[in-house]
């Protein structure tokens, strides 16, 4: 009887582990070109959290985040420094301050075009294509201190094949 709960436990285990998803590797790194945009040009971010704040890989507490008062359609654009790339998943996280601050809903967009839009731009100096979108539900809880890794995120799997060098 123990033996036939093991095989059983281990077979959940087994599944558990192939279903899991498989993220590829980390594609940003602090100091990759970043700019801060929105798409009616309304883009600002307060001097102690600018758009680099979005991959510096900090996790939380006060001033470790980027703020971009342009609200809707408000983002960034990045170029990974390690070359063109394709996007399987990223992970949003909370802020240290305010829920409704949280973005609701993504898009993600692709160029292998130089980039010419300067910060705080529309970012519509380049062609963009879409990759995919969707909608994000993240944790009411706040990163209000370093909570390393383990902190309050959500992560998005994206449905993509190519590469963009953007």
């Amino acid at each position: 009887m123990m033996f036939r709960e093991f095989i059983y436990l281990f077979c959940f285990v087994l599944v558990m582990v192939i279903a899991a998803p498989v993220f590829g590797d980390d594609i940003l790194t602090p100091g990759d070109f970043i700019i801060a945009v929105d798409a009616d040009g309304d883009s600002s971010s307060p001097d102690a959290e600018q758009v680099p704040e979005a991959i510096d890989g900090i996790y939380g507490g006060a001033n470790q985040k980027y703020l971009n008062f342009g609200a809707v359609n408000s983002g960034f654009i990045v170029t990974p420094s390690l070359g063109p790339s394709t996007v399987d998943s990223f992970t949003i996280w909370t802020a240290n301050d305010a829920v409704e601050r949280d973005p609701a809903t993504w898009a993600l967009y692709g160029t292998n075009s130089a980039i010419l839009s300067t910060d705080h731009s529309t970012g519509t100096a380049e062609s963009w294509t879409l990759i995919d979108s969707g909608s994000i539900s993240l944790p009411a809880e706040r990163n209000d201190t370093d909570n390393g890794p383990g902190g309050y995120h959500a992560t998005v799997l994206v449905t993509s094949t190519k590469t963009y060098a953007s």
